[in-house]
């Protein structure tokens, strides 16, 4: 009889501690989540932790109480924030560990046995990732001060676009960024070198890593450079350069590659998103062929506060014979200018559409569009007060969590790190700092062999191209980088490849 009394009363109170420890589990599961979006400082990560814990558990944890967790039994590279060693993060600062603070259970019957008390806690992990397919920073340098159309990798004056042949100071656009570590993108730490090798893993799938803007938050003016950090200071602000040219590593991460770190392909080959994303082939590659203009959403009226050049009716549909192609979601007749259609009717397909997309973002800013001068009197935009400030690129055909817009799906769409400093300062290995950060699609692929006369592969996505041409080389590539505004939920903002919520979402792993 005693010793079924003894049974019965740890019955009773394993069960208490065990319903306690699964209120510790969901509580926490909550909390790393909150103290996610705080990951770069330890006393706001912690405060989050703290408030979010207490509000679900009824508890009163103080910042003293986060630092009572001992040691975590953390994976190689991992710390535990300053002062709370309840709370650690990985090399790259992508995953966050919480742990429940220490708490003890007051036994009610196993005092019979001498046991007084049970200890009880949890923990949780969180990854900070992006929609696969799109996204990353790309390891390139765009100028504050080119416009919305640049050349981001530039050829060796080898490539039949002036824009693309300004490869000043022996520099072509590529930037040093490290591999700090990153489980989830199966990274190693590789921080020394001049980073030609990490090349084509980081135009794959973007660095393994958050960058920020010199001037603010985390590090305001200090500059952090990025293979000097290499983990150990979250977020840097500064990359040096590369100088050399490499068209096979570009080539084998924009197109040629079969599989990177992550365990997929090359960046233009990652067409998975989306069932209605258009793909061709370039040597035997299956690559996207969905031009931006298929992301503007069909349903914008004269009630947006968007100029009637960005209207899907410009670029498709009979849209004054430039484009073909492309009219799913044509419904009306277009409304091109007719001295806009003459003045493009004298170029090829391809850049007329491009044009047609500098167009738009001209008067999306409120500028009027002279073609860079070429084109006179200049085009006045119509349709919206200046600059205007409603989303352009808010197509979404799926509705799922997270809820990504189409866009974002994409392995065209990507952000790079803007510097402030002209192309032709640049010497050598110049050390850049990140003046802002970007959101980007990729438009032209010069690929293959290359001379001035022209390149055995131009692809613009949007015209079909298909070719049995070798597709390990690319000596240049360019893209469009999107006016502020013009994107939906703030993904246009330069904070949104590393803030948690725009482009980035937390997604409990353990």
């Amino acid at each position: 009889m005693i010793m079924l009394l003894v049974f019965a009363a740890f019955a009773i109170d394993l069960g208490s501690v065990y319903m306690h420890r699964q209120e510790d589990q969901t509580a926490v599961d909550v909390a790393v989540i909150a103290a996610g979006f705080n990951r770069f400082d330890s006393a706001s990560v912690t405060a989050a932790a703290v408030d979010s814990l207490n509000s679900n558990l009824g508890t009163s944890f103080t910042a003293a109480d986060m630092n009572t967790c001992g040691t975590l039994g953390l994976p190689s590279g991992w710390v535990s924030y300053t002062d709370a060693n309840c709370l650690a993060h990985n090399r790259s600062w992508t995953r966050l560990m919480l742990r429940v603070p220490p708490q003890t259970y007051q036994t009610a019957f196993a005092k019979l046995a001498g046991i007084n008390s049970i200890g009880h806690t949890a923990f949780a992990v969180v990854s900070i990732e992006g929609p696969s397919g799109g996204g990353g920073v790309l390891p390139v340098i765009a100028e504050a001060s080119a416009g919305s159309y640049q050349c981001l990798k530039v050829g060796a004056s080898n490539v039949p676009d002036d824009q693309c042949n300004d490869n000043a100071g022996g520099n072509f656009g590529l930037a040093n960024f490290a591999s700090w570590g990153n489980e989830g993108m199966g990274t190693a730490i590789d921080c020394s070198g001049d980073g030609k090798s990490r090349m084509s893993n980081h135009l794959a799938m973007g660095i393994d890593h958050d960058v920020s803007r010199h001037g603010f938050a985390p590090h305001n003016a200090t500059m952090v450079v990025d293979t000097s950090s290499c983990g150990t200071i979250p977020a840097s602000n500064a990359v040096d350069t590369i100088t050399g040219n490499v068209p096979n590593w570009v080539g084998n991460g924009i197109i040629d590659g079969d599989m990177f770190s992550d365990g997929r392909p090359a960046r233009l080959r990652r067409v998975g998103g989306l069932d209605w994303f258009e793909t061709t082939t370039i040597g035997n590659k299956t690559v996207d062929d969905t031009p931006l203009w298929e992301f503007i959403d069909p349903t914008l009226n004269d009630g947006d506060n968007v100029p009637k050049s960005c209207r899907i009716n410009q670029f498709v549909g009979d849209g004054g014979g430039l484009n073909p192609d492309h009219d799913q979601y044509m419904s009306s007749i277009s409304a091109l200018n007719p001295a806009v259609t003459v003045h493009l009717l004298t170029l090829p397909v391809e850049d007329r559409m491009i044009k047609l997309i500098e167009r738009c973002f001209d008067h999306y800013r409120g500028i009027p569009w002279t073609d860079h001068g070429a084109f006179n009197p200049a085009d006045q935009p119509t349709g919206c007060s200046t600059p205007c400030d409603d989303p352009i690129f808010t197509l979404n055909t799926r509705k799922e969590f997270p809820d990504f817009y189409d866009i974002q799906l994409s392995s065209r769409f990507a952000y790079v790190p803007v510097t402030n400093v002209p192309s032709s300062s640049w010497n050598g290995t110049s050390v850049l700092t990140i003046d802002s950060i970007a959101p980007v699609y990729l438009q032209r692929v010069y690929g293959g062999n290359c001379d001035v006369s022209g390149c055995q592969v131009s692809f613009d996505p949007g015209f079909d191209y298909s070719t049995t041409t070798s597709s390990d080389k690319v000596s240049a590539f360019t893209a469009f980088l999107f006016p502020t505004g013009s994107l939906p939920a703030g993904l246009d903002s330069p904070t949104a490849p590393i803030e948690v919520g725009q482009h980035r979402v937390p997604r409990l792993i353990r």
